[in-house]
């Protein structure tokens, strides 16, 4: 396991080491459509994709890594199933004070009856709001506190990585 800004980090490294690629971030993506067949060039089973600005990219292959709303799996009409699993989750992030804290790069997971818990360390905390907070998941920070006690305050978790 490593965090994405490690795998992204390496990925931009190689592709600055191989040079004749151009990274486009923070692009949206307009809309997909199949290219043209011109007589000279016959492009009319490549995907042509626009982004913000009006630009359009023509390419071989096309990677749909774009979410849950993929625009790249709705051009190419793959399905895509779910389902409620009746369950909800919590992530947060936590700054740890007491001595040992510093540098903590062991992960702990828990299975308890309820569910797993895990304590993953990062090395660059992000935080993005949620959009919406289920009711039952605000609990004083107290209570929160203790609950992490509980779980992680013995030495008996089984140790993931370190």
């Amino acid at each position: 396991m490593t965090e994405n800004i490690n795998l992204t980090h390496g990925l931009i490294s190689r592709l600055d080491e191989l040079g004749g690629v151009e990274i486009l971030d923070k692009m949206r993506v307009e809309g997909i459509t199949n290219g043209i067949d011109d007589g000279e060039v016959d492009l009319s089973s490549w995907p042509v994709v626009e982004v913000c600005g009006g630009r359009r990219l023509t390419a071989r292959l096309l990677v749909g890594a774009d979410g849950a709303n993929s625009p790249v799996r709705k051009w190419a009409e793959v399905e895509s199933r779910g389902w409620d699993y009746g369950k909800m989750g919590v992530v947060a992030t936590l700054q740890l004070q007491g001595s040992g804290m510093e540098g903590q790069k062991t992960a702990y997971q828990r299975f308890l009856p309820t569910g797993p818990v895990a304590f993953l360390p990062v090395s660059v905390p992000r935080y993005r709001a949620p959009r919406v907070i289920h009711p039952l998941i605000c609990v004083y920070w107290y209570s929160y506190r203790e609950i992490l006690r509980l779980w992680f305050g013995q030495r008996r978790q089984s140790k993931l990585l370190s």
